[in-house]
């Protein structure tokens, strides 16, 4: 895919580009969106956005640990997003075209795992099917 896909707005299509390792092309869609005569909130020294890596460098990671909580990179940003769009049901095809994959099954394959909680819940469908009297039906799961 050499563009981003149709219909996203100015600051995803940065974020998609930057994603794409195109800082220029991701750089003219930040500013798009920021809009004339506002500032960004993460900036370089001459006003321009800086770099994503960047980003977590100087002000994310030192902010995180102040408080105690450990920031991941990119590769664990794409597990957790291709995993919760699983959860809630966004279509394969969907997933992969967001992560940029050409074939459908790498975004599985690569990123996603059965958690604990997920296989529990799967064996509880097939429970209260098999032994409907020894595991009541709770609706509410």
């Amino acid at each position: 895919m050499s563009e981003p896909p149709a219909g996203l707005t100015f600051a995803l299509a940065g974020l998609w580009w930057d994603g794409k390792g195109d800082w220029k092309r991701a750089h003219e869609s930040a500013q798009r969106a920021l809009g004339v005569g506002r500032k960004w909130v993460f900036q370089s020294r001459t006003g321009t956005p800086i770099n994503s890596g960047n980003v977590r460098r100087r002000f994310l990671h030192p902010a995180a640990a102040a408080v105690g909580v450990k920031i991941g990179g990119w590769h664990d940003f794409r597990h957790t997003l291709t995993r919760m769009m699983r959860r809630a049901g966004v279509n394969a095809v969907v997933v992969s075209g967001t992560l940029g994959h050409k074939k459908v099954e790498l975004a599985a394959e690569v990123y996603d795992r059965a958690s604990s909680t997920d296989i529990g819940q799967a064996l509880h469908v097939v429970g209260k099917q098999l032994l409907p009297t020894v595991l009541p039906n709770q609706s509410e799961n």
